[in-house]
């Protein structure tokens, strides 16, 4: 069901959190976190450290977009509006 690449919105005691599939172990999805920063004052978000990835539950998924392998920018950038971001350009932030 999910794929690396694919991106997902998900609720976790009431907060929302927005990331990046990095892949599936032990039944858990492993994410890659968007945080939210200081800059522009806070208009703009960035992956978590890459150490510092999170392992969740498919159950706390509210938003799941599918990003098939290999896809060119214009369906990757779709895809991150469909949860609310625009990319950056350097692959980190929105």
């Amino acid at each position: 069901m999910y794929s690396a690449g694919d991106l997902i919105q998900f609720k976790i005691n009431d907060k929302e959190f927005y990331g990046e599939v990095l892949g599936i172990d032990n039944e858990k999805i492993e994410v890659s976190r968007l945080k939210n920063t200081e800059k522009q004052h806070g208009r703009i978000w960035e992956f978590v450290d890459d150490n510092k990835w999170s392992a969740i539950d498919g159950k706390y998924v509210i938003k799941h977009i599918k990003v098939p392998e290999g896809s060119d920018r214009d369906t990757v950038v779709k895809a991150w509006k469909q949860i609310g971001f625009i990319p950056g350009g350097d692959g980190l932030s929105f």
